[in-house]
């Protein structure tokens, strides 16, 4: 749960473009809103956006090096 972004006003409405880059040596876990106004990179040994709502104005990168991406019930 929670917000992670870049380019976003507090309401979650865009502002302006920001790249939103978020890398973990283990496990990432972004299960609520993920927004950029540019482009997103999302990385991680696995990655786990179940329930999640992830958009990008610009490019989704979606990267699970080792494990499992879980993107159960989640929107892109």
């Amino acid at each position: 749960s929670g917000t992670l972004g870049a380019g976003v006003n507090s309401d979650g409405s865009l502002a302006h473009a920001g790249d939103l880059s978020v890398v973990a040596g283990g496990t990432l876990s972004a299960t609520g809103q993920n927004v950029a106004g540019g482009n997103a990179t999302l990385q991680g040994a696995s990655v786990n956006l179940a329930g999640s709502q992830t958009s990008a104005n610009g490019n989704l990168n979606l990267n699970a090096q080792a494990g499992k991406l879980d993107l159960t019930g989640a929107t892109t």
